[in-house]
């Protein structure tokens, strides 16, 4: 992944207190000094400008304001609840995210346009984790669904291929394993999903049962 776009991107969707609080605080400053005055009486200096960068070395965030209002207006509402990861198609620069209760996004490779995918309700729950993979010479995309117990198959349209739920208990080379998932209080925990020659691996927590676990795609089927 390139680290310069899966950043401006977490600021992007993620224009939550930090940068709406920064471009309000600016506001205010600014408003303030308009008038002549400060806000605030307990303040002798007026406050510093907001600052738009952060972090040091290779890890420097960048708030742009005109990216952060290339959010769709219709998404506005579910964004604080925002709460999972963004992954990027390295062979198009376009990233896929999810907002819980708007749905599963792609943006842009310039990062200036966002677009909602598929129209299956199943992609309007949290999108814990996410992965991009290309698989048998298609591309796939890998949702992990933790407060939902599943992992959702998608192609890059949004349309669900397949809904991976819990496991029984049967499949697996090693007891612990077996032995949660045989209990039916066992949740399905599954925070992030990624892939790797040919397997899918999917992690677990939040529960005792935090495992890593892999899936195998047999005759269309994982």
């Amino acid at each position: 992944m390139k680290r310069s776009s899966i950043m401006m991107a977490s600021l992007v969707g993620g224009i939550t207190c930090m940068t709406a609080g920064a471009a309000l605080y600016a506001a205010d400053d600014a408003k303030g000094k308009a008038h002549g005055h400060e806000h605030g009486h307990e303040h002798k200096h007026a406050a510093a400008p907001a600052e738009l960068t952060t972090g040091q070395g290779s890890m420097v965030f960048t708030w742009d304001q005109g990216l952060t209002a290339a959010f769709p207006e219709a998404a506005k509402p579910f964004e604080p609840k925002m709460h999972g990861g963004f992954n990027e198609d390295v062979a198009t620069g376009i990233l896929y995210t999810g907002i819980p209760g708007y749905g599963l996004c792609s943006i842009s490779a310039d990062l200036k346009t966002w677009t909602r995918l598929g129209d299956d309700d199943r992609l309007k729950a949290n999108i814990h984790g996410i992965v991009v993979f290309r698989h048998e010479g298609a591309t796939f995309l890998a949702l992990a669904q933790q407060g939902n117990a599943r992992i959702l198959i998608t192609d890059l349209t949004g349309k669900v291929l397949q809904d991976i739920k819990k496991p029984t208990g049967t499949e697996f080379d090693f007891a612990r394993a077996n032995e949660w998932y045989s209990q039916e209080k066992a949740h399905f925990s599954c925070t992030d999903v990624t892939y790797l020659d040919g397997k899918i691996y999917a992690v677990t927590g939040y529960s005792k049962g935090d495992f890593v676990l892999t899936l195998e795609e047999i005759e269309g089927v994982w």
